[in-house]
This record gives structure tokens, C-alpha cells and sequence, in this order.
């Protein structure tokens, strides 16, 4: 991932609900066409439980996405983030690798 687009929440309750507006959907997609670059997920944080698919994300996800998510960790992991990919209506987890050449020392 080379870079993560900050979008306006739509969701109708912002403090339960975080909705992507479609066109700012397409305006990321038609922003990569004609270079190298893709669309390959989202994110968004669940700040008062744990970064783990919700039912509401369930109900929104669709196929081969990668949806990120921060949230609180267990016990003392503080907050933390995680990443998932939908496969057949299940979220299994992704790994989330930082390129050694794009580490912060």
C-alpha cells in the first residue's frame, strides 16, 4: 500500500457508523487510472471495542477487500490495528508487513 485516502464520514450516525459516499469511492479509482496504482481496501477504527469485523461491516463487505481496522487491543496491547479479507461471507485476517525500506527508525 503506497498510500491511504482520508474520505468524509456519510454515515447518518457518525459516533456508531462510518459510511464511504460512493462517489468518493469512484474518485479514488478514477485518481489511479493511467498509473500502476489500485484500489485495494479501506479503513476505519471501532474506537470503543476491538479491531474486529462487525456485523454492520459484515453486511457492507464484499469480496477480495481489504478492510482495515483500528480499534482497542486486548488487555494492555493498547490500541491497535488489524487488517481482513472477505472470502466466502467469512473475514479472515491479513498480515500487515511493513517494507523494510518505508520503516521510520
Amino acid at each position: 500500500m503506497d498510500e491511504a485516502v482520508p474520505v468524509e464520514n456519510r454515515a447518518a450516525d457518525r459516533t456508531r457508523r462510518y459510511e464511504i459516499d460512493p462517489a468518493d469511492y469512484l474518485a479514488a479509482i478514477k485518481r489511479c487510472r493511467g498509473t500502476d496504482a489500485i484500489v485495494i481496501g479501506g479503513y476505519h477504527s471501532h474506537p470503543s471495542s476491538e479491531p474486529t469485523p462487525s456485523e454492520t461491516d459484515r453486511a457492507a463487505a464484499f469480496s477480495d477487500f481489504v478492510y482495515v481496522i483500528s480499534g482497542r487491543g486486548r488487555g494492555r496491547e493498547g490500541f491497535v490495528t488489524r487488517a481482513y479479507r472477505l472470502r466466502e461471507r467469512n473475514f479472515s485476517p491479513v498480515s500487515l508487513v511493513l517494507d523494510a525500506e518505508e520503516q521510520c527508525t
